[in-house]
C-alpha cells in the first residue's frame, strides 16, 4: 500500500497491496475523505514543531466514514488533541458521542439552532 504524488501535480494516486494504482476520483467518498484526513493529520504532526501550535478547526470530518474508519479517525484526532487544541464542528450527535467516549476529558459545547 502506498501513495504517490507527482511534483507539480494536484493528483494523488493510491496503491493497494498488489501495486494497483487508483486516483482519488476512483475511490469512494468515504475512502477519499479518510485519505485526506490522514494526510492532513500527518502533515500537521510533521510540521507542528516548526511554528506555533495554532488551533486546528475541523468541520464534520468524520461524517462520510464507515463506523470502523470513523472510530479510527476519531482516535487519531483525539491523539493529536493531546498536543494541540482542536475545534471540531459536527451536527451529528453520534459523532459527538463517539468523541466523548474516546476523549472523555474533552469540552463539548452544544449550540441551539437559530
Amino acid at each position: 500500500m502506498g501513495l504517490s504524488v507527482a511534483l507539480g501535480s494536484n493528483r494523488l494516486e493510491v496503491f493497494d497491496e498488489h501495486a494497483a494504482g487508483k486516483t482519488t476520483e476512483r475511490l469512494s467518498r468515504g475512502t477519499a475523505e479518510a485519505l485526506y484526513l490522514a494526510l492532513r493529520l500527518g502533515l500537521i504532526s510533521q510540521l507542528g514543531d516548526v511554528g506555533p501550535g495554532l488551533p486546528l478547526l475541523m468541520d464534520d470530518v468524520l461524517v462520510n466514514l464507515d463506523p470502523e474508519r470513523r472510530r479510527g479517525a476519531a482516535v487519531a484526532v483525539a491523539d493529536l488533541a493531546r498536543e494541540r487544541q482542536i475545534v471540531l464542528f459536527t451536527c451529528h450527535p453520534d459523532t459527538a458521542t463517539l468523541l466523548g467516549e474516546i476523549a472523555p476529558d474533552h469540552t463539548r459545547i452544544t449550540l441551539d439552532r437559530c
